[in-house]
């Protein structure tokens, strides 16, 4: 399955760690994903997104962040489990950061 969304791209991170000797690349989109208030949640929180291609990452790198993105989607299989994947990123706007609130003196 693949398909089309609309979301907050917060940041991106392509990092490349040595463990035992192997070589091993993470490249995740933190995407914002809305908590449920069926169960007290209220507001987003963000979730790594698995991106399998660096030049996705490579492209977007230099634009500022957040931004709502369209993200091309696609689920994919390995041997007892599924996983969604980023095929694509296109940004579409910057999204202004948000300040925190100010804490009430008195």
């Amino acid at each position: 399955m693949r398909f089309k969304a609309q979301e907050v791209v917060r940041g991106i991170s392509m990092e490349t760690y040595n463990i035992d000797g192997q070589s091993i690349k993470v490249m995740v989109a933190h995407i914002d994903v809305a908590l449920s208030e069926d169960v007290g949640g209220k507001g987003y929180r963000t979730n790594a997104m698995r991106v399998e291609n660096d030049e996705v990452l490579t492209s977007i790198k230099h634009n500022a962040f957040p931004m709502l993105a369209e993200l091309d989607i696609e689920e994919k299989a390995t041997k007892g489990k599924t996983y969604l994947a980023i095929q694509g990123i296109k940004p579409l706007k910057a999204v202004p950061l948000e300040k925190p609130a100010q804490a009430a003196h008195g």
